[in-house]
């Protein structure tokens, strides 16, 4: 997996989670679905990002339910 500047995004995630606020953390789930909506809308191969994903989802049903 390539890192960005702050490191992969589990490493980020367990780092900074706490630090993040709900905006932030819906914001950024969001930001992840549509990249990868537009991978596989132009037919690009990924690996690795189901598991982030459904954790970030997980937590944002989390937060409208509760």
């Amino acid at each position: 997996m390539e890192y960005a500047d702050s490191g992969d995004l589990q490493s980020y995630l367990k780092t900074n989670f706490n630090n993040l606020s709900w905006d932030n953390k819906i914001d950024l789930a969001f930001q992840i679905a549509k990249g990868l909506n537009y991978l596989h809308n132009e037919n690009i191969l990924h690996k690795d990002l189901v598991s982030i994903i459904s954790y970030l989802f997980y937590l944002i049903i989390i937060y409208i339910l509760y």
